[in-house]
C-alpha cells in the first residue's frame, strides 16, 4: 500500500540522514515496546549496526536521559 512505501521510503532516508543513536531514539520514541518483546540483536540489524555498538548507545542515552532529570 502506499502507507508502506512511504514508511520503507523514510526508513531509507534515516540510514542517509540519521546517525545511529538517532536511529535507535527515533525507534524508541515510536515503537518502545519493542525493546520489551524483540531481542537486541534483532533491534541492532533493524538498525543497521553491531549488538555491542547498540549497548553503547543504549548506555549514553540513559546517562544523558539521568542528567535531564537532575
Amino acid at each position: 500500500t502506499e502507507d508502506e512505501l512511504i514508511t520503507s521510503q523514510q526508513l531509507i532516508a534515516s540510514f542517509i540522514t540519521l546517525s545511529p543513536e538517532e536511529r535507535y531514539t527515533e525507534l524508541l520514541k515510536t515503537n518502545g515496546e519493542l525493546f520489551r518483546r524483540v531481542p537486541q540483536r534483532y533491534i541492532a540489524s533493524f538498525l543497521g549496526i553491531s549488538p555491542e555498538t547498540l549497548s553503547r548507545i543504549k548506555r549514553r542515552v540513559v546517562i544523558r536521559e539521568g542528567k535531564r532529570k537532575s
